[in-house]
């Protein structure tokens, strides 16, 4: 998917289509890419059986990803190329930080889902969502490259960092 957001996949004449050119694809290519890298390849290096909890598992990390991605495309809404068609270019920011809410809802909904499920991960879950909540809810154009750069990636650390202190 990464490869083929960069690549064209054909062209006509001096047009050139990848998935760049479609709208919402980047923040789809975005985040199955890294879903897939940090579910799938870590259990199938381990000869890990990819069970129902692993799909869950996959699905929780797409919606966490998006909305983590979310607070980027709000800083950029103003100087990306329009023909980007990003959630805040199409939607506006108000209604992407609700897109952003539902997602992370969805995101400590599937936890409740996986067979193998412990008070903890929930709680886990539960905490990174109302981190990434706030973050997200005080995403705006006019925060600074810091903001995001530098907070709102540092969610996944904290996230590590509960998981090795709980786990």
């Amino acid at each position: 998917m990464t490869f083929f957001y960069v690549i064209p996949l054909l062209k006509v004449g001096k047009i050139e289509f990848s998935f760049r050119n479609f709208p919402f694809i980047k923040i789809f290519s975005i985040a199955i890419a890294w879903a897939g890298i940090t579910v799938f390849f870590p259990l199938l290096e381990a000869k890990y059986a990819l069970t129902t909890d692993a799909y869950i598992e996959f699905f929780e990390r797409i919606f966490f990803i998006i909305a983590i991605t979310i607070p980027f495309d709000i800083r950029d809404v103003n100087t990306d190329p329009k023909s980007l068609k990003t959630l805040p270019q199409v939607f506006g920011i108000k209604m992407t930080k609700l897109i952003g809410l539902g997602l992370l809802f969805l995101f400590v909904v599937f936890e409740v889902f996986k067979k193998e499920i412990s008070f903890i991960e929930v709680v886990i879950s539960l905490l990174i969502s109302i981190i990434t909540a706030v973050f997200l809810l005080f995403s705006n154009d006019q925060k600074s490259r810091y903001y995001t750069s530098f907070w709102v990636e540092a969610i996944p650390i904290i996230w590590f960092i509960l998981v090795v202190l709980f786990l």
